[in-house]
């Protein structure tokens, strides 16, 4: 008997180990993984419309509009997404007026909405938050002081992404965050020509989720345009590129305290350099440890501020959601081994989808948590999706898709884009 299992068992294992070697084999390879980013656009486009379907009673208070017909409308937007490749053949007409209704929704929509919601103890305080953080910092006191946030909510914006709105000071948050996204667009423009950058306008403005997050000050979605203008410049050629494309990506690790270690999925080394299965990637290295050092700074200016009202009560808030025991400490540990693993598991995949592989690991499952949360607490389908906090993370993923999507196959696909597919194909 012993001579007969033995030889099945190990059977066994060398099936295992061909299917495990055609995952990574899939992994590596771009084509597969287009049609995959294509899907999680389509998805995670649709469910941040849901949360617009959500919000269908409170912009019944504001447009003077019949509910029903608020409804039919948000329902259909939800659709949008599905007929993205009819939107991408006309992208290069839509783009100007696009780019002009961002603006417009920002400075101007974004202030009496928030006014409106925040009069009723509702919104988001992700504006406010960085609005007081980026003040503070520049006066060289504490950042992160709940008592001035209107929410008095913990502030969970790390200190890297607050210096990236400097200019908040000078010309407001909702400005800022048009700013960013042109900026964005431009940056995309310039290192895959003006069709990828038509193609990846157009994706978002389908997404009713991504207007829904400029009118409502969500700066999710600034995370994740800029994550696709940092992934766009990595793969430019040249040297000052990818150091401009380094300093993106450490602040782009500040956003929330999951993503410290997210340039270690961004390209920005030389596909010479990633061409070995070692820890050989210097840039990324180096992009990690800033992000690593400049929270620790913080930790050491005043620990238990950080932990009660800054960016690392994100622990314990991500931990409540997925409903882990344990104390402080095991908090931590728990989150270091997860995040080590979620870049572990990122880095091997094709470089030009590592990135979203990262903010997808990360987001999803917390978004997941924070609905089955909120099904618990509310009682009807609109009050459930009205409060589904963890729905608005999702533009960033769709952020990142668009940005993959709109800059697949264009003509003006870059020689070392080329490149990196025949390094990691290897």
């Amino acid at each position: 008997m012993k001579s007969q299992s033995s030889p099945m068992k190990h059977g066994k294992l060398a099936a295992a180990g061909r299917f495990i070697s055609r995952c990574d084999r899939s992994l590596h390879s771009p084509e597969p993984l287009a049609v995959s980013s294509g899907w999680l656009y389509v998805a995670s486009a649709i469910f941040t419309g849901l949360a617009v379907v959500g919000k269908a009673p409170l912009i019944g208070e504001i447009v003077p509009v019949r509910l029903g017909i608020i409804y039919v409308f948000c329902g259909v937007s939800c659709l949008m997404p599905l007929l993205y490749k009819k939107f991408l053949k006309v992208s290069h007409f839509l783009v100007v007026p696009i780019l002009a209704a961002v603006w417009l929704t920002a400075v101007v929509v974004q202030s009496r909405l928030l006014s409106h919601l925040h009069s009723q103890g509702r919104g988001t305080d992700q504006g406010d938050c960085i609005t007081v953080g980026v003040g503070r910092l520049l006066h060289r006191s504490w950042p992160y002081d709940r008592d001035l946030m209107w929410s008095h909510n913990p502030m969970s914006c790390g200190p890297g992404w607050l210096v990236t709105h400097a200019p908040t000071v000078f010309i407001g948050y909702p400005a800022t965050m048009a700013m960013l996204f042109t900026c964005a667009v431009v940056v995309v423009y310039l290192v895959h020509g003006f069709k990828s950058a038509a193609n990846f306008v157009v994706l978002l403005a389908i997404t009713p989720g991504f207007w829904l997050a400029y009118a409502n000050g969500n700066d999710f979605v600034t995370f994740g345009v800029c994550v696709a203008a940092v992934s766009a410049l990595a793969t430019a050629n040249g040297r000052m590129q990818r150091w401009l494309a380094a300093v993106g990506a450490i602040a782009l690790s500040q956003f929330r305290l999951p993503f410290v270690l997210l340039p270690a999925a961004i390209p920005l080394d030389t596909p010479r350099l990633r061409e070995y299965r070692s820890f050989t990637r210097p840039l990324a290295a180096f992009a990690c440890l800033m992000s690593i050092g400049l929270y620790g700074v913080f930790a050491w200016w005043r620990p238990e501020l950080m932990l009660s009202e800054g960016p690392f009560h994100v622990l314990e808030k991500s931990m409540t959601l997925v409903g882990f025991p344990g104390g402080r400490i095991a908090v931590i540990v728990a989150f270091m081994i997860l995040t080590v693993v979620i870049a572990t598991i990122a880095r091997r995949f094709h470089a030009r989808y590592s990135a979203l592989a990262y903010i997808t690991l990360t987001l999803v499952p917390l978004s997941v948590a924070s609905l089955i949360n909120t099904i618990q607490t509310q009682r009807s389908v609109i009050d459930v999706l009205g409060h589904w906090e963890g729905v608005s993370w999702l533009t960033a993923v769709v952020a990142v898709a668009a940005g993959l999507v709109g800059c697949g196959r264009t003509p003006e696909h870059t020689d070392r884009d080329e490149h990196l597919d025949a390094v990691n194909s290897s």
